[in-house]
């Protein structure tokens, strides 16, 4: 039963897409209709791709492709015997080479700070752990003992030119990430601010990044939601009023889909919130009695008159996936 809802859903959602030049004008039909299997962070799976983190801090992190038959993908890319670093969130692995380390090559700020923030460790661990040595590179999981795809999360990490906030869980409230209102300009500047709060305050149990927009932004955000009518209203509801502080940021889509299909897990519970940000995407749910959401991003407006919460997480994942690609010319077209 379940599985034919499903099926349904995604026909559904499949045949709304094809009706958005958003969609239509970018991708095909099965990409639509095929998730990733990991939550929905890619809407066309790639055989797969490798983050590679240079020491040298002259040289850009950059993402290189390995073959779906690649055995070994970070042995090749390192060039001999690895060490392997376990990541939990996202899951994957960072691999330095073993034979680099026994030349102390010099330390790696970036996938050091990534370690640190993204490490299966406990944060105590984390944080006092030795330092991440040489060249880094960033793969998913292992499957069927071959490299699986970095996960998606942290490509968009490496992709996105910020600004960058932190999030923090306390003791106190160790089930609510907390936004620090500063922004940074780069994701390890941000990350790097995320470690020393968690070494300065002995509440804080956790720490992590997420990709922001500026104070204005949201400001733009909360007055556009508030002159914008929703799907179905009816004359004498209520706008919908946005307090730019509560737009909640989100640290990936598949996080953002859980959100919005409230398939969200307990750290992440925020029943109250009316609005969800992933990178420069924000989601406003509407006013009213009828579920509807409004899309906001390079100053445009798009009115989603859905209710999320039967959908799939994989499949709301795409929708966002997709607003997130399209050009400010695709998204003026969905206007009404």
């Amino acid at each position: 039963m379940t599985e034919h809802r499903n099926e349904h859903l995604c026909e559904t959602t499949s045949t709304t897409m094809r009706q958005n030049s958003i969609l239509t004008s970018r991708f095909a039909a099965d990409d639509i209709n095929h998730g990733d299997g990991n939550g929905g962070d890619a809407v066309h799976p790639r055989p797969g791709q490798a983050l590679v983190i240079p020491a040298d801090l002259r040289r850009p992190i950059h993402v290189t492709d390995i073959t779906a038959t690649a055995m070994r993908a970070h042995q090749h890319l390192l060039h001999g015997t690895v060490t392997q670093h376990m990541l939990r969130r996202p899951a994957g692995h960072l691999y330095t080479s073993e034979d680099a380390v026994r030349q102390r090559p010099p330390r790696n700020p970036r996938a050091d700070v990534l370690h640190r923030l993204c490490g299966a460790d406990t944060l105590l661990e984390r944080l006092t752990g030795p330092d991440i040595l040489g060249d880094a590179v960033v793969v998913g999981p292992r499957h069927h003992g071959q490299d699986t795809s970095a996960p998606q999360a942290l490509l968009d990490l490496a992709d996105y030119p910020g600004p960058y906030q932190v999030q923090l869980r306390t003791l106190g409230r160790p089930d609510t990430w907390a936004t620090r209102s500063r922004r940074y300009d780069t994701w390890p500047a941000a990350g790097t601010a995320a470690l020393e709060l968690a070494r300065d305050l002995t509440m804080v149990c956790d720490v992590r990044i997420v990709p922001a927009v500026s104070h204005e932004q949201h400001r733009e955000w909360a007055y556009t939601a508030s002159l914008t009518p929703a799907p179905y209203r009816r004359p004498g509801m209520p706008a919908t009023l946005l307090d730019p502080d509560q737009i909640i940021p989100c640290a990936s889509v598949s996080e953002l889909a859980a959100h919005l299909t409230g398939d969200i897990t307990p750290h992440q519970e925020t029943p109250t919130a009316n609005a969800f940000q992933y990178q420069d995407l924000c989601l406003v749910r509407c006013a009213g009695d009828a579920p509807a959401w409004l899309a906001l991003r390079h100053h445009v407006t798009v009115p989603l008159e859905v209710d999320f919460r039967p959908w799939p997480p994989v499949v709301c994942a795409q929708l966002i996936r997709l607003l997130l690609n399209a050009t400010r010319e695709q998204l003026l077209i969905q206007q009404p």
